[in-house]
């Protein structure tokens, strides 16, 4: 018998597990299980049983909640099943009609049209940090760089899970499911694989995996501007992190005009 025990630092929360099930205590409002338990009430039983993991209970107190789960396994991004398993789940997300959805707690402010505008979302997120850093100009010159082209412009909004990484994401009895649903919004579908992607330090190879089981006709150059996008307000947000230094790296060489474009403003060597 052992029991394992986590603090999770950023939001005071802390995890048991044991035997098999995970005990959470949460202190204060968390989002992910707000939307989570939206998410779960507005899909047919088929589809929240392929794509959310709701608790097995859970007791509110004064001061937050304690939830208990089952405990699932971890997904490996150097096994071939688990990325292709991966892209049909997020296939499967973005598939699903908006408007079946909380149109207020998942609403993006940067995009209220229901239309991706990736010039409002530069400006938005990007853009600040650059003129304090460089210069307006220097933050013209990098959006040209993203060359993001005229067919994934103003392209309609579908429900993202908007944080992933590798431990984001377990496998249920055979089922992989998306968890922590904080960042959950409307937004360009392809910001998932593209994020997917630098926080797990995919090589092409893997990439292309998973690309293609999202969309058998998916190509990284499709995916090309929201991973350089992504890079960006990586370096400019956690630019110590050592998975995304890594996962610049191999991206990069893959981008070399993007590199130069990004020496030339000064934020990279």
């Amino acid at each position: 018998m052992s029991i394992e025990v986590f603090r999770l630092r950023d939001r005071g929360h802390s995890m048991i597990l044991f035997q098999g099930v995970a005990i959470h205590r949460i202190k204060g409002h968390d989002p992910s299980f707000e939307k989570r338990d939206s998410l779960a009430h507005s899909l047919d039983p088929e589809m929240r049983n392929y794509l959310v993991e709701e608790p097995l209970g859970g007791i509110e107190l004064d001061d937050g909640m304690v939830i208990v789960e089952r405990e699932g396994t971890a997904l490996d991004v150097d096994n071939s099943a688990h990325l292709t398993c991966l892209g049909k789940t997020l296939a499967a997300l973005h598939y699903l009609p908006t408007k079946q959805f909380d149109s207020q707690l998942f609403a993006n402010d940067l995009l209220k049209h229901g239309r991706y505008c990736e010039q409002r979302v530069w400006q938005a997120l990007i853009t600040p940090r650059l003129q304090r850093l460089f210069s307006q100009d220097a933050s013209d010159y990098l959006f040209q760089a993203l060359a993001f082209p005229s067919n994934l412009k103003n392209q309609q909004l579908s429900l993202i899970h908007g944080g992933l990484h590798d431990r984001n994401m377990l496998f249920f009895g055979g089922t992989l499911k998306l968890i922590d649903w904080s960042s959950a919004r409307f937004d360009h579908p392809l910001i998932d694989v593209a994020q997917f992607i630098l926080s797990s330090a995919l090589t092409q190879t893997q990439a292309t995996r998973l690309a293609r089981a999202y969309a058998p006709k998916m190509s990284l150059v499709m995916l090309a501007p929201f991973i350089r996008l992504n890079m960006v307000w990586n370096m400019l947000h956690m630019p110590t992190h050592p998975t995304y230094r890594r996962s610049h790296e191999i991206w990069l060489a893959e981008y070399p005009n993007f590199r130069t474009a990004l020496q030339q403003v000064g934020l990279v060597l």
